[in-house]
């Protein structure tokens, strides 16, 4: 619970801010972008993303690099899911639930989520 003082010194000092600070933010301004998760701070404008997507693939191990090498990049890996055949390729997007943005960060860790997840659902326990 916050005390009555608290509460007065934050209406206090929102009317003070009100009266100094206007933001104005026209948002055709503003640019779509994705970050993360090797490097949250460098983001990439969603109109790059494929071009990017692509050229890390390919780059030297490192810093926006995979070190694919261009013959791999074609491969598929065949699964079953309910009866029906499907193929994963790279690039293709893979969504699981997780509950923390640290998580997603490791892929062994994504994986562990999927595993995890596909044990619940086939033991019933959701």
């Amino acid at each position: 619970m916050i005390s009555r003082s608290r509460v007065g010194s934050i209406f206090y000092l929102s009317r003070i801010l009100k009266e100094f600070f206007i933001l104005q933010l026209d948002l055709s301004t503003i640019i779509p972008a994705l970050s993360g998760p090797k490097r949250p701070h460098d983001y990439v404008p969603l109109k790059d993303m494929k071009t990017d997507f692509n050229k890390c693939m390919t780059n030297k191990v490192g810093f926006k690099g995979f070190g694919i090498a261009e013959s791999e990049l074609v491969k598929k890996v065949p699964f079953e899911y309910e009866g029906k055949k499907h193929e994963l390729k790279h690039g293709d997007v893979v969504i699981a639930a997780i509950t923390s943005c640290t998580n997603t960060s490791n892929p062994n860790v994504m994986i562990g989520a999927g595993k995890c997840s596909s044990n619940t659902i086939q033991s019933s326990r959701c």
